[in-house]
């Protein structure tokens, strides 16, 4: 099942890949401009800079930015006053005279400063020079940069330096570095404001810092989301000369500092769900991350809910139903066939204890401070309109609430169940479903009081929801009752294993059927 998420990072690198055809008439175009310059006296050697050449980039190539150095030959002509505009006008006039781009324009969007943009017919992407000339620290890697609206070549530019450190952590990370720096970049497309404020040099500096070894890329996302939450609270360099955040506002920088906070732990979740052996629960995590470009095998909600039924799981904080283990069991519900069959209440103690918190004993002593826990979503995901009282002087306590539904069953229709929960201080558990009397139940008894039928109080304690267990395991067991009985209604099939209605002849307890849940009654033995 692991595999399936890298697959799911494989699918999404091909996808986050420049366009082979595009990248080769790139090359064609810089070889063309680099002969014609070349020729006229006006290249000593090219580099790339920027994403693509750094090869973080991702598609659609929008500009190929290639500094032109100038021949050692032409420096005494630098501080001479116009030499910035004759470069750009030389590069122009080699271009035209060769006669090697026909119909090519020049600075049609815009006259940037440092660089000439030059347009070609039927090519999506333009080309942009930037003239150079080496500075008098040979070797050193730093560059004079022109500047035609400053008429000067004072601004040092250490491209080839910063080239060379990202060549050589890509190279030292096994190849792969570029690769999660693109994915990280395209994350960024989920927030538009927070994109327009994160340059993809600062991703690439996160990166940077961040991975020195070859890693998954698992664990290279979420290094470099736990870097942008740590590094972006004040200023940054990075690999830039100067602060990439300086123009943020105290605003925008806490928006930012959110957005890898939040990506973090969506990540960091993802690996959880992945390690505990749901791989399509964290292939959804990793597509909250990455959009619809990271692919999520198509499974039905009902599919997914038989699975957690027979084998256990959780809930997630988010709403996510997962076989990674957590606060559901396994279970069997059962339901009496009459008053007398026998007390459908849940099993009120077992030796040993979740220790969760707020704990049943918690309800029973302070019913409305725990209801106001839920109703902050301090103890489960979805709870809405949560009242909790006392009940007979203290006896009992009573709580109510909407359990909303999950993510996944909202969108095949699922809609939001309000219960009653009524715990006494004899440890009994009896769970009612309001609203909407109806609908038909699988698992209720027809008989009052009306309670669901959660479990039979007689199988094994590995399938079975215990007091010392605590509130949220409780909830969620119910949450998981109402899906399943949702999931009936429509397609007529119990999604999991379910115990005949009645009592078992003899007093001997019905075998388990399913394999999968033999084994997790294992993994659940207490």
């Amino acid at each position: 099942m692991a595999d399936k998420v890298i697959d799911g990072f494989r699918a999404l690198d091909e996808k986050l890949k420049l366009d082979a055809l595009v990248h080769a008439q790139a090359r064609r175009i810089r070889a063309t401009v680099e002969d014609a310059l070349r020729a006229a006296g006006l290249l000593d050697t090219a580099l790339l800079q920027g994403s693509y050449g750094r090869k973080t980039m991702r598609p659609p190539l929008k500009d190929v930015d290639l500094v032109v150095v100038l021949p050692a030959s032409l420096a005494h002509l630098r501080t001479e006053q116009g030499m910035s505009q004759w470069a750009f006008n030389g590069f122009r006039q080699a271009i035209e005279g060769a006669g090697v781009l026909p119909g090519v324009r020049f600075d049609v969007h815009e006259e940037a400063a440092h660089a000439l943009q030059l347009t070609v017919p039927g090519v999506d992407f333009t080309l942009d020079l930037v003239p150079a000339f080496e500075t008098e620290e040979a070797g050193q890697g730093w560059l004079y940069i022109a500047d035609r609206e400053q008429d000067q070549w004072t601004e040092r530019s250490d491209v080839r330096r910063l080239r060379d450190r990202v060549a050589a952590r890509n190279q030292g990370c096994g190849g792969v570095w570029v690769n999660q720096v693109r994915q990280a970049k395209h994350s960024l497309d989920h927030d538009r404001d927070v994109k327009g404020l994160v340059c993809g040099l600062l991703v690439e500096s996160l990166a940077y810092e961040a991975i020195t070894t070859r890693l998954t890329p698992q664990e290279a996302i979420v290094r470099i989301f736990a870097a942008g939450a740590q590094k972006l609270t004040g200023a940054y360099a990075g690999l830039a000369q100067e602060d990439l955040t300086a123009k943020w506002s105290s605003r925008d920088r806490a928006q930012v500092v959110r957005f890898f906070q939040q990506n973090q732990r969506f990540a960091e979740e993802a690996m959880r769900l992945e390690q505990g052996g749901d791989a399509i629960a964290a292939m959804g995590m990793w597509q909250d991350v990455f959009g619809d470009l990271f692919p999520v095998p198509e499974v039905s909600f009902a599919e997914r809910l038989r699975t957690v039924s027979l084998v256990g799981g959780s809930i997630t904080a988010d709403g996510r139903l997962t076989t990674a283990p957590g606060n559901v069991r396994p279970g069997r519900p059962w339901r009496a066939v009459d008053r007398e069959a026998g007390d459908a209440k849940l099993s009120p103690s077992f030796p040993h204890s979740s220790a969760a918190v707020p704990t049943m004993d918690a309800l029973l002593d302070t019913p409305a401070e725990v209801a106001a826990l839920m109703a902050a979503g301090q103890v489960i995901w979805g709870a809405d309109r949560v009242v909790g009282r006392e009940l007979c002087g203290g006896a009992a306590a009573m709580l109510e609430l909407d359990l909303l539904p999950l993510p996944e069953a909202a969108a095949e229709g699922h809609l939001s169940e309000r219960v009653r929960v009524v715990v006494t201080r004899k440890r009994e558990v009896l769970v009612y479903p309001l609203g909407r009397p109806e609908r038909p139940w699988r698992h209720r008894n027809d008989f009052h009081p009306k309670m669901l039928c959660l479990q039979f109080p007689g199988d094994d304690a590995a399938l079975l929801w215990l007091w010392p267990d605590g509130l949220e395991p409780l909830l969620a067991r119910v949450r998981m009752h109402l899906m399943c009985e949702e999931v009936y209604r429509r397609d007529g099939i119990w999604p999991g294993e379910e115990l005949p209605h009645g009592r078992p002849e003899n007093g001997v307890v019905w075998p388990v059927s399913s394999e999968a849940m033999r084994r997790a009654m294992r993994r659940w033995a207490r």
